[in-house]
């Protein structure tokens, strides 16, 4: 044996854990979940942030006088027997081609980092996660959201000045796109 095999078998015994994880590098879904919500509380500061920018209030408010209008003048509508107004809905706008990609490329490689690490922790033999189904039920539905909004975000990217219809409405109904100033 030669001397380096010697001193790296040594150095393999010494840093095991008591389960045999080398130097206890385990995945630790724990900690990506405290990723998740410091992730989260970024967003929610950063929303509240553009709450108070005065062009937000501005477009709420023109759309709260356009909503009032139209509770005025729908019954006269009804009395004069034409179908009443209504407000076309409000169409998000797009963010830049790099916020998708940007998007595409962590919705995917946490949905990968989260199926794998999940799947392995609950099928290794007298791991802490061996046999709790219901962790890798959650694991796993996180797992498909997260790719199928990257494959979204990907596409948009992609097709940036005109996405695709579905990915329109997608984006029209969730936070993906942004309201116009």
């Amino acid at each position: 044996m030669t001397p380096w095999r010697a001193l790296a078998l040594r150095w393999t015994f010494e840093v095991e854990d008591d389960l045999g994880d080398p130097a206890g590098l385990r995945v630790f879904v724990p900690s990506i979940m405290g990723a998740g919500i410091l992730a989260s509380l970024a967003v929610l500061v950063a929303d509240a942030v553009r709450a108070l920018d005065p062009r937000t209030r501005a477009a709420r408010r023109r759309t709260e006088l356009q909503r009032r209008a139209l509770t005025l003048v729908r019954p006269v509508a009804e009395a004069i027997g034409v179908p009443p107004p209504s407000l076309p809905p409000l169409r998000r706008r797009l963010r830049s081609r790099r916020f998708y990609a940007d998007l595409s490329l962590f919705s995917v490689s946490f949905s990968v980092y989260v199926a794998i690490g999940s799947t392995a922790n609950y099928l290794r033999p007298g791991g802490y996660l061996e046999g709790v189904l219901w962790v890798q039920v959650v694991a796993v539905a996180a797992s498909v959201f997260f790719f199928g909004l990257g494959v979204v975000a990907a596409v948009v990217a992609l097709r940036h000045p005109v996405p695709p219809r579905w990915a329109r409405a997608v984006i029209d109904h969730s936070p993906l796109g942004t309201f116009p100033k």
